[in-house]
């Protein structure tokens, strides 16, 4: 959706406007127009944002979201170029100065050169913007040929931080969504090396043991009356504030 289309800063306009492309995630539309409306909505997101950006300077941003842009043998075809969709940018209103290329990722990958691609492409569009690459992952590791790498958890705090504004409902909301997604903590994974793997397979056994274990509670009068038997199907890790972990089941 355009900056000055109809409806932008409507949140449901926004929810309706974008286009399943192909390989697209829908999740990913989803929290790209939510998270355009709240940066046209609050100005405390929004300059909470552009803080994280190491964009602070923009001039009266223009928001868009599925941005089209050229890119150079993109395409297979005869053309000489091939069409490519920036999630979001946001762009000084005078087209001079920073601009933001805003690409966001809940689990997928980034195609390869897509960054540079992007980069590129806004520079030969528009001279005079100074292209600024940020990505939004729930990864700690920063993609290659980003300038700037910011975490869904990162955006998890800032929405909490506004929930009681004029429009904290919604805000609140998205940073529900955020945390039942499994988005609000920024996801970090360790190298394995083959110790590590010994460890897991050890633990492995252990947890199937476990597991049968349970499966022959299940069979139990008494516990019948305080569990489901989806619980005993359903075994999980949780941990306490020492960070110890705890396996069981929970009614």
């Amino acid at each position: 959706m355009d900056a000055d289309s109809l409806g932008a800063e409507n949140l449901f306009s926004r929810l309706t406007s974008f286009t399943a492309e192909i390989g697209s995630d829908r999740i990913e539309n989803l929290c790209t127009e939510i998270f355009a409306w709240c940066l046209f909505r609050s100005k405390g997101f929004r300059q909470s944002f552009l803080k994280l950006s190491d964009a602070s300077d923009i001039c009266e941003p223009e928001i868009s979201t599925q941005f089209t842009i050229k890119i150079p043998g993109l395409n297979r075809s005869r053309s000489a170029f091939g069409k490519g969709f920036c999630d979001l940018v946001v762009l000084p209103k005078d087209r001079r100065g920073v601009g933001l290329i805003v690409e966001m990722k809940v689990w997928s990958d980034f195609r390869e050169n897509q960054l540079s691609d992007y980069r590129r492409a806004l520079s030969r569009r528009w001279p005079a913007i100074k292209p600024r690459v940020v990505t939004v992952t729930p990864f700690l590791d920063r993609p290659v040929d980003c300038d700037c790498h910011i975490t869904w958890s990162m955006i998890f705090e800032i929405l909490e931080g506004i929930a009681n504004s004029e429009d904290g409902i919604v805000f609140s909301q998205f940073a529900a969504f955020l945390k039942l997604r499994g988005m609000s903590k920024a996801v970090a994974i360790d190298k394995i090396n083959a110790k590590a793997v010994n460890e897991l397979r050890t633990a492995a056994e252990r947890v199937q043991q476990f597991n049968n274990l349970f499966s022959l509670l299940a069979l139990d009068k008494s516990l019948k009356g305080i569990f489901s038997s989806r619980d005993f199907d359903r075994p999980k890790f949780e941990y306490d504030d020492a960070l110890r972990a705890w396996f069981g089941i929970y009614g």
